[in-house]
């Protein structure tokens, strides 16, 4: 009997061993398997990920005195640093600023705004802002983008995001999202949480950034904001102007907020109506957001500050890392190390080069324009204008191509630059030109897109050379640019055109021929061959009265200049002296003749003789003549 019963008392030990063991194994199983299903971009080890792991089981289990209902369940984030990079070299918005500012020809900078603009770009390698420039930057991030509708800044905002991040291989500034960040918030929206941007960028550049990317919509997006009012609204206030059909609305020049410490605060309060229960952030301007969510909150909560200690994968600093995360867990923050607890960053295929070409991209030697010009106003340089008035008052023609449609003429005085705008076949073009003094072969991009061009290849646009690239904008969006220069008259040309058609079906070449009109060469110039110019060409340096090439040599130089220009010339020999003062100066003289061609194309090659012979001018005549060529008969 007593061996039945130490029999029966050890099977059933055996059993509930076992079954211990089954159930250890299982939720073993489910452990491994939260990491490979929702978080395959961390380290399983690093201590955050299981903190937040178990607060989200904790408050999501209806059983749990910490149970948290789901419209209760709000989660916030910071975007620069905390969602997607900000080392590259400096934050993204910065960066659109500067090249806002400094190259893009919409912007007309004053003497203040340009300042800042080469503060963003001076400072940034180093990181040696001044204390204020997060506040400069707001104000005159307001003024250059006022007069912008919504839509044409979510336009500008992703021809940024579409170009290659600079210090980087495999990235666009668009796909710059931490990775492990991103499984964060689908976690815990896979988990009933309600997830909000709160940034101290633009609102509208983080609704831009996120789409396609995070699945938070635009009403859970809180930002840096400037005031909005409608196109027709001039000086009135909004509660004496009616909004009729037809108007938009544009951005203004009125900074109202920017989204940094306390006012993060403040804005949450503002636009959520109630305190959320886990913040998410990178830096000193987070930690009034994280004090408002994990103090004297009625749920339970956390905060998580995310530190830049990878300087491998990214540009982080290990020992400034080392240093706040002990400062961020002293403030009872859990920590995020971007080193120890990320599998990848970025993703595999995106490496870092340690080179950044920020110095050379945004290299500029603008003029600052009048200030009261951009206080009243004036966003837009450019002038809509008739086809008529633009022929007139750029000298250039536009073809229009057969079949295009809601066709668009303006005009950039400030860079004497003419376009034309126009549908066709449902894909939208920009044709541009403007005179450039290039060397055969050489062109200048002016078609305000600086994609990473796939697929490039030369073409030839009537006599002129040119090439042809195509960049991938999304899924189905494709924006494709022809260039080409005329080197007689001295004449730049672009063509591009966004398409969501397949690139490779649409003839770009051809379009780009139905828009060129020869000004010399192809086409007869009016009236070319009733006038003759002669250019006086002298070969002393200006600044030293030194003959800048030897005799031979000037020949040979003149003579390469002049063959790319024109398809014939004669060059004379000829000496001329001066007095200066009390010095007798002798000058060694090229003496130039020109016929069948035009006053255009003689500029352009004057142009570049000036230039070769670091002259201050030429002499230039134009005598009427009759020119005949006579054979024997």
């Amino acid at each position: 009997m007593k061996t039945t019963m130490i029999a029966r008392i050890a099977m059933l030990l055996t059993l509930a061993l076992a079954f211990a063991g089954f159930a250890f194994a299982e939720e073993a199983t489910a452990a491994e398997g939260i990491y490979e299903e929702s978080f395959s971009q961390w380290n399983p080890d690093a201590p955050a990920l299981n903190a937040l792991i178990d607060y989200v089981e904790d408050v999501t289990d209806p059983d749990s005195p910490n149970y948290i209902d789901e419209e209760d369940r709000i989660a916030v984030f910071d975007m620069d640093g905390t969602l997607m990079g900000e080392l590259y070299p400096t934050y993204l918005e910065y960066y659109m600023l500067a090249w806002r500012i400094l190259k893009d020809p919409d912007c007309q900078p004053d003497a203040e705004m340009l300042e800042v603009g080469r503060l963003l770009r001076d400072c940034a390698l180093d990181n040696s802002f001044p204390e204020d420039m997060a506040m400069r930057h707001a104000v005159q991030a307001a003024r250059a983008y006022s007069g912008m509708t919504l839509n044409e800044f979510a336009d500008f905002v992703t021809r940024i995001l579409i170009r290659e991040v600079d210090g980087f291989e495999g990235m666009t500034y668009g796909e710059c999202f931490y990775l492990p960040m991103v499984e964060v918030v689908d976690y815990l929206q896979g988990n009933g949480f309600t997830c909000y941007v709160c940034s101290g960028s633009d609102r509208f550049i983080c609704r831009v950034f996120i789409e396609g990317m995070l699945d938070i919509p635009y009403n859970n997006i809180i930002g840096m904001d400037v005031q909005l009012e409608a196109t027709e609204q001039g000086e009135d206030e909004g509660l004496n102007h009616t909004f009729s059909i037809g108007e938009d609305v544009v951005r203004t020049d009125r900074l109202l907020i920017k989204n940094l410490k306390t006012n993060k605060v403040l804005q949450i309060a503002q636009e959520i109506g109630q305190r959320p229960v886990l913040s998410f952030g990178n830096s000193s301007g987070d930690t009034s957001m994280h004090n408002y969510v994990i103090g004297n909150n009625p749920y339970r909560s956390m905060a998580f500050m995310l530190v830049a200690d990878d300087d491998v994968r990214d540009y982080g600093n290990p020992e400034k890392g080392a240093a706040l995360a002990e400062k961020w867990t002293a403030a009872g923050y859990q920590v995020v190390s971007m080193a120890k607890d990320w599998k990848t960053i970025y993703g595999e295929d995106v490496t870092k080069t340690g080179e950044f070409h920020w110095m050379e991209e945004l290299a500029e030697d603008r003029v600052p324009v009048d200030a009261d010009e951009i206080a009243l106003g004036i966003a837009n340089p450019w002038t809509n204008m008739t086809k008529e008035e633009l022929e007139q008052v750029s000298g250039v023609p536009f073809g229009v191509p057969e079949g295009a449609e809601e066709i668009a003429y303006r005009w950039l005085e400030s860079e004497a630059l003419a376009e034309m705008q126009f549908t066709l076949d449902g894909d939208e073009y920009c044709a541009r030109v403007k005179p450039a003094a290039l060397e055969a072969g050489q062109l200048e991009n002016i078609s305000g897109m600086y994609y990473g061009w796939e697929n490039e290849e030369s073409v030839t646009i009537s006599h002129c050379d040119g090439t042809i690239g195509q960049y991938q904008t999304g899924s189905e969006e494709w924006v494709e640019l022809c260039q080409w220069y005329d080197i007689a008259p001295g004449l730049m040309y672009s063509l591009s055109v966004y398409t969501t058609g397949d690139p490779d079906g649409l003839d770009l070449a051809a379009v780009a021929q139905m828009v060129y009109v020869p000004t010399q060469g192809d086409a007869e110039p009016e009236n070319a061959s009733d006038i003759q110019y002669v250019m006086y060409l002298g070969t002393n340096d200006k600044d030293t009265n030194k003959p800048v090439y030897t005799q031979q040599e000037a020949m040979e130089k003149a003579r390469e200049i002049l063959i790319d220009h024109f398809g014939g010339y004669t060059i004379q020999e000829a000496f001329g002296g001066w007095i200066d003062g009390d010095t007798e100066y002798q000058e060694y003289t090229l003496v130039i003749h020109l016929s069948d061609t035009t006053e255009d194309a003689v500029h352009a090659a004057a142009n570049e003789l000036i230039a070769a012979f670091n002259q201050s001018s030429v002499l230039i005549q134009a005598n009427p003549t009759t020119t005949e060529f006579y054979s024997a008969e």
